[in-house]
C-alpha cells in the first residue's frame, strides 16, 4: 500500500484491491478485519488521510488537490474524515505543522 500508493486512486474499492492482489474481496476483507480492526474501506481512507496529511505539511498544494491526490472523490468526505483523525480542518494542520518545522528550524517551501 505504501510504496505503490495503490490507495490514491479514488476507484479503489475491495473487489478492485483483491483484484489487484489477486485474491478475494471476503478474504481480503477478512484479513484486513484481523489485521487492523478496520474494514476494507475504512483501512483505504486511513492511508488516504495520512498521505494527505504528508501532502499538507510538504508542499504548498491547495487542500482540494491534495484531496484528489490523496484519492477521495469528496472534497466533503475528506474534510469529515480529516477532523475526525486529527481534531483540526487540513488548513489548521498545515499552519500547525509550519509553525513546528520553522521553531525546529526546518524552514518548509510552501
Amino acid at each position: 500500500m505504501r510504496e505503490q500508493k495503490l490507495y490514491t486512486d479514488s476507484s479503489l474499492n475491495r473487489e478492485k484491491l483483491a483484484r489487484i492482489l489477486g485474491t478475494n474481496y471476503m478474504y481480503l476483507s477478512d484479513a484486513i478485519r484481523d489485521c487492523s480492526g478496520m474494514t476494507v474501506g475504512d483501512f483505504l481512507d486511513d492511508h488516504r488521510i495520512l498521505y494527505a496529511a504528508q501532502l499538507l505539511a510538504t508542499t504548498d498544494e491547495p487542500v482540494g488537490i491534495i484531496s484528489d491526490l490523496s484519492g477521495f472523490s469528496s472534497r466533503s468526505h475528506f474534510n469529515t474524515l480529516f477532523r475526525e483523525k486529527f481534531k483540526m480542518t487540513p488548513t489548521e494542520y498545515r499552519k500547525v505543522a509550519m509553525e513546528k518545522a520553522a521553531s525546529r528550524g526546518n524552514l518548509l517551501v510552501l
